[in-house]
């Protein structure tokens, strides 16, 4: 159950605490062979809200009001109040042997032995701060796992297949909100996409001018041309081909390689491991303001640019 906290959210002094952004938690993988993912049950609902602050959770139903006596979902702070109590609870653990996503935990290991010895520390922090997992959730001693939206394993990294099947199945848009929602699922995993940003540019760029008509005329008008659907076509390709980004290893050089044109910026982040160059990151974006402009400029400093 969900409350409609806005109101108090607006009063509320907010708790500026960071919540761990997902590529860098997945870039410390490297070299694990072993993983666990663990998640809690309920996790907001194990921390216990102070007495002082119960009567703020407040709300009416048809058999009277009541209050809150652990922390609900919809308050503004309650993410940063969690993770604060992860983080503290796996301190020494945390990004050693650990990630901790709010209530989603990844134990991870070079070797079985130290798999086995990082969880049980792992349980008996757990244990210590009274906190409690869901084991039909929770998967042990794997070789390869799903966490976070992506499928974890030992030679690297890529989106979940649900999430590539649901690219898959997803219909064209018929109006703004579902190309907005589309774009908004895609750019979640758009560091597995070479040329993104050119990919999707067409896209973008209808969204920005239904927007922009809207404020002056209030309606949406979408048209949806050829050119809309082969980059909607390409860019559901492109995220299908299953691409898996190697670990980056700190200890070896890497290699950036840079594509600048007047259509926009690109990059690719390699490294040699095993022999092997592995592809870690693509990254890219259109030109912006001023940028478009650099047709009045040498390529060198297009290239300078990217």
């Amino acid at each position: 159950m969900c409350v409609d906290y806005r109101k108090l959210n607006q009063k509320t002094i907010k708790d500026a605490y960071p919540i761990p952004r997902i590529e860098d938690s997945i870039d410390a993988l490297h070299g694990s062979q072993w993983f666990s993912a663990i998640d809690l049950l309920s996790g907001y609902h194990q921390v216990a809200m102070a007495e002082t602050d119960r009567h703020k959770t407040g709300f009416i139903t048809p058999f009277g009001l009541y209050e809150f006596n652990r922390m609900p979902f919809g308050l503004s702070n309650a993410p940063g109040t969690f993770q604060r109590l992860m983080q503290t609870c796996l301190h020494d653990q945390f990004f050693q042997s650990v990630l901790c996503y709010l209530d989603d935990i990844l134990v991870y290991s070079k070797t079985f032995e130290d798999h086995l010895t990082n969880l049980q520390r792992v349980f008996d922090r757990l244990k210590q701060q009274g906190l409690k997992i869901k084991p039909s959730k929770c998967t042990f001693f794997q070789s390869e796992v799903t966490y976070l939206g992506h499928k974890v394993t030992r030679a690297g990294v890529m989106p979940s297949p649900d999430k590539i099947q649901a690219v898959k199945d997803w219909p064209a848009p018929r109006n703004v909100k579902e190309l907005r929602s589309f774009l908004g699922f895609c750019s979640f995993y758009r560091r597995f996409v070479y040329n993104f940003s050119q990919t999707a540019k067409p896209l973008h760029t209808l969204v920005s001018t239904c927007l922009h008509q809207q404020k002056s005329t209030k309606t949406v008008p979408f048209t949806w041309s050829d050119e809309h659907q082969e980059a909607f076509k390409i860019l559901k390709q492109k995220l299908c081909e299953n691409v898996v980004l190697a670990y980056p290893n700190y200890t070896l050089p890497f290699e950036l390689e840079v594509d600048a044109s007047l259509c926009g910026l690109g990059a690719v982040l390699y490294q040699v491991q095993d022999g092997k160059r592995r592809v870690l990151a693509f990254a890219s974006r259109t030109l912006r303001g001023s940028e478009k402009t650099m047709d009045k400029y040498s390529s060198f400093k297009l290239d300078c640019l990217g």
